[in-house]
């Protein structure tokens, strides 16, 4: 079987390209023995039949219509398009049901946005605590962390100082420089702060020094979008004040929380509906809030050695479930040769 990947991108700090195309690439390689061509759009080859070609993130409509024209025989796959758009591919690579049901005009493929090679034994889930410093991770672009506005974040910090009769330390892991980060009341004299511009090949250093993570994707309950007084009663009115109204990006997935798991740091997720597929009830895996004060009270119970040492066993559970590469590319190859 031949496969061709097309993308300008070739940067092993976009998880798009690291996990669908470099580690799917090894991947194929290793479990089917499939010879695997990798070119830009301006260098594409079309000397070699291929049996699919998959597009990078990047690349547009224009280089797909075009490319697709030069192998017409070929099965086209684009990863994760944008919202509604139709590239007129056979299928689409997606990393969740979110990003499936924002595009309506694709055949969807799943492939989870899993760190392959697996960051196996970094860490080990008895990891006592530090006695005098609790260190807690956020980590995600600039659009996720506003997530942390909604739940006051440098408040619950500060109480949660207070309360633990610890020092504690954030690390923030994103594209922003401290100057954002201050602005947006990151940083406080109640706790250290220590900023990192996410690199790939630091991430491992990083993460192995921390006690808990927190991965917040959703707003809810937040009428106050409804700039039109009449049109926020009315909503409330119909839905109840009862109801939870849920908001989160199209392109949402699981992806930041299993990197956690994969370094055995217990995590605290919202409402997200790709973080709670993952959730087990009989074994609970997780912390999930959606308050500020579910928030605080989460990462103190989360300071508790004893807690969390159960809730990584839970989360190894899982997460050792979902790591088996052979599955899902196997599951990708059949799809393409249907």
């Amino acid at each position: 079987m031949k496969i061709c990947f097309i993308t300008n991108l070739l940067d092993q700090n976009i998880g798009s390209y690291r996990i669908w195309i470099k580690d799917l690439i090894d991947n194929l390689k290793k479990k089917t023995h499939t010879q695997v061509f990798l070119f830009s759009p301006e260098n594409f080859n079309n000397n070699n039949n291929y049996d699919a070609i998959f597009f990078g993130k990047d690349i547009g409509f224009k280089d797909i219509k075009k490319i697709s024209r030069l192998s017409p025989n070929s099965t086209t796959i684009c990863i994760n398009p944008p919202f509604q758009s139709d590239y007129k591919t056979d299928f689409a690579l997606v990393g969740s049901i979110e990003e499936e049901i924002s595009l309506p005009n694709y055949e969807c493929i799943f492939f989870p946005l899993i760190e392959f090679p697996f960051f196996e034994n970094q860490v080990r889930y008895q990891k006592k605590n530090n006695d005098s410093v609790y260190n807690i991770v956020i980590h995600g672009n600039s659009s996720h962390l506003l997530h942390f506005k909604k739940y006051n974040f440098k408040s619950v910090l500060s109480n949660v100082v207070k309360k633990i009769n610890k020092n504690l330390k954030l690390t923030i892991i994103t594209e922003k420089n401290p100057a954002y980060l201050k602005k947006n009341n990151f940083t406080s004299d109640d706790y250290e702060t220590e900023f990192f511009i996410y690199d790939y090949n630091l991430l491992p250093n990083i993460l192995k020094k921390q006690d808990c993570g927190i991965v917040l994707s959703s707003f809810s309950n937040n009428y106050d979008l409804f700039l039109n007084r009449s049109l926020r009663d009315l909503f409330i009115d119909n839905l109840g004040k009862n109801s939870i109204n849920l908001i989160f990006k199209n392109k949402t997935n699981f992806g930041r929380l299993f990197l956690l798991w994969q370094f055995n740091i217990l995590a605290i997720s919202d409402l997200s509906l790709s973080n709670l597929s993952l959730y087990d009830y009989k074994k609970p895996n997780m912390l999930i809030v959606n308050s500020e004060n579910q928030l605080e009270k989460a990462i103190i119970k989360s300071n508790d050695q004893n807690f969390k040492n159960e809730m990584i066993q839970n989360a190894v559970i899982t997460r050792d479930y979902w790591k088996d590469v052979d599955f899902f590319v196997n599951q990708l190859i059949k799809r393409i040769k249907k």
